[in-house]
């Protein structure tokens, strides 16, 4: 019976502090109040379970012991680590030289593609941002600009006094506006120890630093360290001395799983392309000959651009390749990949004749 009353006792208990507690809540709104309602709250629930625990558990025998006086110390120790200063990158004071070509222009990329330029009326004036690193190319723009919206060839300048001030290790960042990230960027001046075998370089008062494949027979170069993932655009700059129609220069996506597997690109000396898919090594399927409609492109000499875009749909297990030249749509290529051998590539450089490369550029959307 006594444990029944305790019961009752402690549900009416609590009860009644509930409704003191949504009385105290409701008429009244200082802070003060409230935290002193929910004191006195806690204080008789404690009270009532801690009689309901007596009244049914055995009482216990205590021995009484000593307990030692606790002085609790307020004092906090506060310590403020400064926040570090913000030093603001100063933006680059463009330089304003004048361009005494024959025909000046600024091009879209470092490559001289007139379908990439924008022709100025002589003599221009025109504003460098910096210089590209060990290449005949400066960041320019023909107004005053954040960071220049073209390039211009280093020999087409005259007047450059104030050129000294200005960065001369600037980066192919620029060239692929759509970029979200650049994978590997190269003007093969110092960087030729990430390419297997290593290959020749040369350095031209002209063209700056290159990447040489003098001989007139099949050669190949592959970017060791970046794998290359589902996404990718790469941008070449490069010209060659062809010996014949049939001599190419191109590009090799290997299988980083399967030796002798990879995709292909190549284009020959008369604008004639092609694209391979080799499977263990063996032709397994190959597109037409198609041809670029660029008399300028097709020749000897000339320096032209090559953008290839890698596409690569692991769900449905395709891949797409596709590109430009010198300013001039490629038809696309698509193949069946079913075993995700191209998942990741190695890039391979390849040349079946004398090419010289100038720059490289891989980038992911």
């Amino acid at each position: 019976m006594k444990t029944y009353d305790s019961r009752r006792n402690m549900v009416i208990a609590v009860l009644i502090v509930f409704g003191l507690s949504g009385l105290f809540f409701i008429s009244s709104f200082e802070t003060n109040k409230v935290q002193e309602a929910v004191v006195i709250a806690t204080a008789r629930v404690a009270d009532v379970t801690a009689s309901y625990r007596t009244s049914i558990a055995p009482t216990p025998t205590f021995t009484q012991t000593s307990t030692p006086t606790i002085t609790p110390s307020l004092t906090a120790t506060l310590t403020l680590t400064p926040l570090p200063s913000l030093t603001s990158t100063p933006a680059i004071k463009p330089c304003l030289v004048r361009m005494e070509a024959q025909t000046p222009a600024i091009y879209q990329f470092p490559s001289k593609d007139d379908r990439y330029s924008s022709r100025l009326v002589k003599p221009a004036d025109v504003y460098l941002y910096y210089k590209l690193e060990d290449e005949p190319w400066w960041r320019a723009s023909s107004q005053s600009s954040a960071q220049g919206n073209g390039w211009v060839y280093a020999g087409d300048i005259v007047s450059n006094d104030c050129a000294n001030s200005l960065p001369m290790n600037g980066g192919l960042e620029n060239i692929d506006t759509l970029a979200s990230a650049v994978i590997y960027q190269d003007t093969f001046s110092s960087y030729t120890s990430n390419w297997v075998p290593r290959p020749l370089q040369q350095k031209s008062t002209s063209d700056g630093f290159q990447l040489v494949f003098p001989d007139l027979e099949f050669q190949s170069v592959t970017l060791s360290e970046k794998t290359l993932g589902e996404k990718n655009t790469v941008w070449l700059s490069f010209r060659r001395v062809p010996f014949n129609k049939d001599n190419f220069t191109g590009i090799r996506f290997d299988s980083d799983r399967t030796s002798g597997t990879y995709l292909e690109f190549r284009l020959f000396s008369d604008c004639r392309y092609q694209y391979s898919y080799y499977l263990d090594d063996s032709l397994k399927e190959q597109s037409p000959l198609n041809a670029v409609d660029s008399n300028q492109a097709c020749a000897q000499e000339a320096s032209s651009l090559l953008v290839l875009h890698l596409d690569y749909d692991a769900y449905q297990g395709t891949i797409n390749l596709g590109g430009q030249f010198a300013g001039y749509n490629l038809a696309g290529f698509s193949i069946k990949d079913s075993k995700n051998y191209l998942e990741s590539s190695l890039l391979t450089l390849i040349s079946d004749g004398k090419s010289y490369f100038d720059y490289i550029l891989i980038t992911t959307p």
